[in-house]
């Protein structure tokens, strides 16, 4: 098959985040049997090179400039226009894809799902609607656009894919789309083989991702006293973008000194840590699936997470993990304290590994493979 897929970032430019992390792990294992080709934004000039097999196209954004209108809808001019360009990019290659992948995010597809015989299928990563209210501004008037243009690229795509019951379930009720549209086919791992890096800490716990409110890092400071109390040698790491200015907040604690943040690491620099940390704990509000999550899991890290979300369709609570109520800092608390006094860790160690291959890439193309040819009958 002749196959695209869409994705705004791409491993290694701009910032890693789910969804580039998704599209980059499932193009390199289609493109063992497959004609891949990835359209991305670049982060300086236009490029078009082979990587491991998979055509990576690079498109330099052309935005509108309208300067009252950009103040207050600049987000949303900035994907219009990328949306348009990937449009133009396709057409412009004139060849016959089987399948163009996308996410609903930023509606990349847009465009391409009203050409005549072309078959998209879109993946619900994050829609704005669902993730903005987290933020300090809310959602916005341009947030409203976008959310409009994220819902018509997925509701004319041939298929639509979610990979959780949990955001079914959501974007279901909030799009209007009919549950049995939408098929979940989940988010992938891969078998991660580490760098040789030095890893200058020692009795450690992690939080990596982006660093903001609804990622739950807010609940997570929140607790973190009690538990130096108690642990007075053990340092909590933040490794993500910062979002929140999170320094603000440490003024409030009291062992300030327990608490190091680290900007956004490549995967290189990132793994290492991740791989000898105590616990990794991702206490997120709202979360659709958890790459995070299996990624540590892989790693036979125990995993701290929250129900009511993705993670809870990943972690068997009290067997490869465990689960919290989101935004309960005393459970929270408590979850993390019994854990560090707990002997049978490397018993959950282990069991997260094994579940992690549950999720295993090639398990997932497989159902892929299977959803492209139901799309082209």
């Amino acid at each position: 098959m002749k196959i695209c897929m869409l994705s705004h970032s791409y491993p290694p430019e701009l910032e890693r985040s789910g969804i580039s992390t998704y599209t980059h792990i499932i193009a390199n294992e289609l493109a063992n049997k497959h004609e891949v080709t990835v359209i991305a934004e670049s982060a300086g000039g236009e490029k078009d090179y082979i990587e491991n097999n998979v055509r990576v196209i690079r498109i330099n954004p052309k935005i509108i400039r309208l300067p009252i209108f950009n103040i207050f809808f600049g987000n949303f001019i900035h994907k219009l226009c990328y949306s348009y360009q990937v449009y133009r990019k396709i057409k412009s290659l004139k060849i016959p894809f089987d399948i163009i992948h996308a996410g609903e995010w930023s509606f990349e597809a847009l465009f391409l799902t009203f050409c005549k015989n072309t078959n998209i299928v879109t993946t619900i990563h994050s829609p704005t609607i669902l993730t903005r209210p987290w933020e300090e501004k809310g959602i916005q008037m341009q947030d409203r656009l976008i959310n409009l243009l994220e819902k018509t690229q997925t509701k004319r795509s041939k298929a639509i894919i979610s990979p959780s019951s949990f955001l079914r379930k959501i974007v279901s009720e909030e799009w209007d789309i009919p549950l049995h549209s939408i098929q979940i086919i989940s988010n992938p791992t891969k078998e991660i083989v580490l760098a040789k890096r030095k890893v200058p800490y020692k009795n450690f716990m992690v939080y990596y991702g982006r660093v903001e409110k609804l990622k739950g890092v807010l609940v997570l400071l929140k607790v973190l006293d009690g538990v130096f109390e108690l642990h007075p040698d053990l340092k909590m790491l933040f490794i993500g973008t910062d979002r929140i200015n999170i320094k603000k907040y440490l003024n409030e604690s009291r062992h300030k000194k327990n608490i190091i943040l680290l900007p956004h690491l490549s995967q290189e620099d990132l793994f290492p840590i991740v791989s000898k940390a105590r616990l990794v704990i991702l206490p997120s509000l709202f979360e659709n699936f958890g790459l995070t999550c299996l990624e540590a899991m892989e790693l036979g890290r125990v995993v701290i997470a929250t129900r009511k979300t993705g993670f809870e369709e990943i972690i068997q609570d009290g067997i490869s993990g465990f689960l919290v109520e989101p935004g309960n800092a005393k459970e929270l608390q408590e979850k993390i304290i019994s854990c560090l006094e707990r002997k049978d860790l490397g018993m959950i160690s282990k069991n997260a590994q094994k579940r992690a291959e549950d999720f295993d890439v090639k398990i997932i193309a497989e159902q892929l493979e299977k959803l492209y040819k139901q799309v082209q009958k």
